[in-house]
């Protein structure tokens, strides 16, 4: 596993642009002082900067927290993305969160109709249903209703505040 001292020999991380940049030549046709990283799409639908070092990938969103920290997330942490871009690598766009808190700051699903996150059109009811983590939260003719207690709920459950924004 790469240490902070060997990554700083290697790479130079810019917090506020959330760029890498190369110290040293990595290897051919690669120059000092180009942007290090391309990107990964991890097929879920995101898209993350991956970086060779040591001839091992790591993700560049751990390696800026490692460059920051001195400690790579480990013990079931995650480093999210605040605005859901995989690519904005910015120290103030990351931070080291459960499983849990990471999936509660996803975008809508493509395939979400009613542009609302956890409201969906129960056919058989005709109404709109609230379900979020599993659990059902009630029926509603409209779907401002719906819309107001999936709101109430994320916040109550502490999802981020962009927790199901459009993509």
């Amino acid at each position: 596993m790469i240490t902070q001292e060997r990554l700083k020999e290697v790479l130079d991380y810019n917090p506020e642009t959330g760029d890498f940049v190369w110290c040293e030549l990595p290897r051919r046709g690669v120059k000092s002082g180009s942007i290090a990283g391309s990107k990964h799409h991890n097929g879920w639908g995101n898209v993350y900067l991956r970086i060779r070092v040591d001839s091992k990938l790591y993700l560049a969103h751990r390696l800026a927290f490692l460059y920051m920290t001195g400690e790579m997330p480990d013990d079931g942490k995650e480093v999210d993305h605040i605005d859901g871009n995989g690519l904005n690598n910015s120290w103030e766009n990351l931070r080291l969160v459960t499983r849990t808190g990471n999936s509660r700051n996803t975008k809508l699903q493509s395939n979400n109709k009613s542009g609302y996150s956890g409201v969906i059109w129960h056919k058989a009811r005709e109404k709109w249903r609230v379900k979020i983590g599993g659990i059902d939260y009630g029926y509603f003719y409209s779907i401002d209703d719906a819309t107001l207690m999936a709101a109430v709920t994320y916040e109550r459950l502490g999802y981020h505040r962009n927790h199901g924004s459009i993509r």
